[in-house]
């Protein structure tokens, strides 16, 4: 132990507190990019959150509504069925929703 503490005492402390910045450089370094690469994907949930006719199916069309009926059993509700369908041609999926009218 003794041996440790003596080539410590003959180590600059600059050269230490060098050693403790490229340490602390590389770590900010390494945490910016971190942070480039959430905020980019904070970017696309985001796209994704604010596009809410956007397909559920295939994520690339959007719906469009193509009826609306009263619902088959709370029509009498106030209820309608919109049919929605992606207007991609690839997938072109049609989904009902139900819908209380105001």
């Amino acid at each position: 132990m003794g041996l440790l503490l003596d080539i410590l005492k003959e180590v600059p402390l600059s050269a230490v507190l060098r050693e403790q910045v490229k340490t602390a450089d590389k770590e900010n370094e390494r945490l910016k990019q971190r942070v480039e690469e959430l905020e980019r994907e904070v970017q696309e949930l985001r796209a994704r959150v604010s596009a809410p006719d956007q397909c559920p199916i295939c994520r690339s069309g959007n719906l469009k509504v193509i009826s609306v009926r009263p619902h088959p059993q709370f029509g009498i509700f106030g209820h309608q069925e919109q049919t929605l369908k992606c207007d991609n041609p690839s997938c072109g999926r049609a989904v009902a929703i139900r819908h209380k009218t105001t």
